[in-house]
């Protein structure tokens, strides 16, 4: 299983306790640290972390492609989407929100962040 832009492993890590072989593609220098360490703190040997990229990343075909919370912040969408299924072999999982996740922090956003929220259509 691939998981494209994976985070800190919020699904690869339960993910990767039932692959024969888990692999993330992570741009955030950070994040890909936390999973790293993380995979290594409860014992997930089958766990490559690619720090970088998926857009540039060679990468072989994985049965399933995930992609979660990551499509909402790409303006043109069908270039990533065929990109996403040129690396499956069987499936790719695409997980996006019906409300920008914004919204449940909207009460708050002005007070925290010193200016008003605008939602992204």
């Amino acid at each position: 299983m691939l998981d494209v832009a994976g985070g800190a492993g919020r699904f690869k890590l339960p993910l990767a306790l039932s692959c024969q072989q888990a692999t993330v593609v992570e741009p955030s220098e950070a994040m890909a640290r936390w999973l790293g360490e993380g995979a290594r703190e409860i014992g997930i040997a089958n766990l490559s972390v690619i720090q970088g990229s998926w857009e540039y990343a060679n990468l072989n075909t994985h049965d399933i492609v995930l992609s979660a919370f990551v499509l909402h912040e790409i303006v043109e969408t069908e270039p990533i989407v065929r990109k996403l299924a040129s690396r499956a072999g069987r499936r790719v999982l695409v997980l996006e929100h019906m409300q920008a996740p914004d919204l449940v922090v909207a009460p708050f956003w002005d007070t925290v962040h010193g200016e008003e929220l605008v939602e992204m259509t």
